[in-house]
């Protein structure tokens, strides 16, 4: 027995692992006859939608078949980053504070 792939006659896979015995038989499948069948690639599953076009697999999902599979996220700040902002933002709040503490100094209200 061995393991192949079967693909349609526009080269889209139909099944991606069908078992064949040694005299071709295929286990629990019906092979049609514009289906062939190929060797399972080792690459087969960097693909979303394979294709085989005579010589090689391709992918043909579309950009926005990739992106509903593999949204992209939001990068997240590094720690220099977030440390940044939280600087930024403790410089602000003294600096308010100071501007608070000169106004009462010179007898004005915060």
């Amino acid at each position: 027995m061995k393991e192949q792939i079967v693909i349609d006659e526009n080269g889209y896979v139909v099944d991606n692992s069908v078992l064949v015995d040694d005299k071709g038989n295929y286990q629990d499948f019906e092979m049609k006859d514009n289906y062939i069948s190929l060797d399972i690639p080792y690459n087969l599953f960097d693909f979303i939608k394979p294709r085989w076009n005579g010589s090689q697999w391709v992918e043909t999902a579309s950009e926005e078949e990739k992106e509903k599979l593999f949204p992209k996220q939001e990068q997240q700040p590094s720690k220099e980053e977030i440390l940044e902002q939280q600087l930024l933002q403790t410089q602000a709040a003294l600096a308010e504070m100071q501007a608070n503490i000169l106004l009462q100094s010179q007898g004005g209200t915060v």
